[in-house]
């Protein structure tokens, strides 16, 4: 599915109900909106804005973090630096909303190690991302959209620009550098809306 096709499904989720919403054999990828909120909860609950994204495997189920993704991401790059500029066009075009089955047709060339996720694993998950983030945060960002956060974090990664274990520290902290995020965000005096993948790179 499209980036809205699946913006559609979080927004309109109803409380209290879970969705479905990808499969790759025993694993399934859902959408979550709890009727109550978490026991460390300090301020109003809005189910509305609490949409979760939870995997499960067989018969467990776990919520994933972004760095999830960026952990996958370095082991791919680790195992093969020369699929780099396809990675970053791949999560470039699922930024841009285009379809994580799709790309994994236009890109099924890139293959790697078994004891790897797959890369359809990882468009899955950042797009319910992108969505989570654009639904579920609540506070003041200097990014429109809100998922250009995790974006930028991404094309980060994949530029080999920072060391992993200052990024990882970085992404759960601080937006990621203007760089990466400057030309898609539309709070950015540099914002273009033309603007192609691979931009940062030129």
């Amino acid at each position: 599915m499209k980036l809205q096709e699946v913006m559609e499904i979080g927004k309109t989720l109803g409380v209290g109900e879970e969705i479905v919403v990808y499969e790759i054999g025993e694993i399934k990828f859902l959408f979550k909106r709890p009727e109550k909120p978490g026991r460390n909860l300090k301020r109003e609950y809005d189910p509305m804005r609490n949409l979760q994204i939870w995997i499960r495997e067989n018969d467990e189920e776990f919520m994933p973090n972004h760095l999830r993704i960026l952990l996958d991401l370095e082991f791919k790059m680790l195992m093969k630096p020369q699929y780099q500029k396809k990675l970053l066009l791949a999560f470039d075009e699922l930024f841009y909303g285009a379809d994580p089955d799709s790309l994994c047709e236009k890109f099924h060339n890139l293959k790697f190690p078994k004891e790897l996720r797959s890369l359809r694993y990882d468009l899955y998950l950042a797009q319910l991302f992108f969505v989570e983030q654009e639904i579920g945060y609540t506070f003041n960002t200097k990014f429109d959209p809100k998922y250009l956060y995790l974006q930028g974090w991404i094309r980060c990664l994949l530029t080999r620009s920072m060391e992993i274990d200052r990024l990882l520290w970085s992404a759960t902290r601080n937006p990621p550098p203007v760089r990466f995020t400057s030309q898609d965000n539309k709070k950015h005096k540099k914002y273009n809306a033309s603007a192609r993948p691979l931009w940062y790179l030129s």
